[in-house]
């Protein structure tokens, strides 16, 4: 069997053929243009490999898997392409189709790290952040599955990658997680040094002295670097918003509101999975009173967390 595969990048385009990891033919890596010259190039690349079983793609997004179709990307141009049916129509041959961190966790789950699983997550962290996974052995969808590109790291907390142009490192996030880690270990130090002190001059006492200070520097350089990359980030509010408006998060209010009226739990998750399931599901409330039901007027809490934090 000889299959095509395409890593659809919002800055390059990797594509091969092969027969699995260890059985690469070919590659090419282009920049991502137009979708007219992109999607072309790729189409000669797979034509003058030969006949292909089927091809694979992993793409940036947002997609719609089902249509086969880049949707409300910020990539000028890329906007609704229909991406499946074109290099369907070029090469004549069935085409997998599905976000790049999927992508990537499909590859971990056959070749990598997570040989063996069913059910793990795929998180990535460049200059946006990406999650895919499996759940129960399938590749996870819909509201389970944001390809998230919610936030955008700032530079200035950020470094340049030694080989891709394009990708920003996230340091200041990584080296306060490791710092975490340093932190825990100290205080489990400490603790043991502290644990069942006998009625004497305790001199050991003197070993607490060097991950208190150590713990207490490295947090204060820590929050200063925090408050940088947190100050920096830039949200994409129209994402955030159109996540938020899916009807599909009310999916349990339904089912709730079932049970309050006499349903068993059981039968009203079967009753609004079918819905969800068929596509006729339709929420009797909105997102923001759903809130406002379960939370009450968070905006007033949140001004009021400001206010004692101020």
């Amino acid at each position: 069997m000889t299959y095509g595969g395409v890593e659809a990048g919002g800055t390059k385009w990797v594509c091969a053929v092969g027969g699995g990891p260890d059985d690469i033919r070919d590659s090419v890596t282009f920049p991502t243009t137009t979708p007219e010259e992109t999607i072309a190039r790729t189409a000669q690349f797979f034509t003058r490999n030969g006949e292909l079983d089927a091809v694979g793609i992993g793409s940036f997004g947002p997609i719609d898997v089902g249509r086969g179709r880049i949707t409300t990307t910020p990539k000028a141009g890329w906007g609704d392409t229909p991406l499946v049916a074109e290099l369907r129509d070029e090469l004549g041959v069935p085409v997998a189709f599905d976000t790049d961190v999927n992508a990537a966790a499909l590859g971990e789950q056959r070749w990598g790290a997570a040989v063996g699983l069913d059910t793990f997550c795929y998180i990535t962290v460049g200059t946006g952040i990406g999650g895919g996974g499996m759940a129960n052995g399938r590749l996870m969808h819909g509201l389970v599955h944001p390809e998230f590109g919610f936030a955008r790291l700032p530079e200035s907390a950020a470094t340049g990658s030694s080989m891709m142009p394009q990708k920003l490192n996230p340091d200041v996030a990584e080296l306060v997680r490791g710092k975490a880690g340093t932190a825990l270990g100290r205080l489990a130090g400490l603790l043991a040094v502290v644990k069942g002190l006998p009625l004497a001059y305790d001199r050991d006492l003197q070993e607490d002295k060097a991950p208190v200070f150590a713990a207490r520097q490295e947090t204060r350089l820590a929050l200063a670097a925090l408050a940088e990359l947190v100050s920096g980030l830039e949200f994409d509010r129209e994402r955030l918003a159109a996540a938020a408006s899916d009807p599909l998060l009310l999916a349990t209010d339904a089912a709730e509101a079932l049970v309050r009226s006499g349903t068993a739990f059981r039968d009203a998750h079967e009753q609004v999975a079918g819905q969800v399931r068929s596509g006729a599901f339709a929420p009797a409330t909105d997102a923001a009173a759903s809130v406002r039901t379960r939370l009450g007027d968070v905006a007033a809490k949140a001004a009021a967390a400001r206010a004692r934090f101020a």
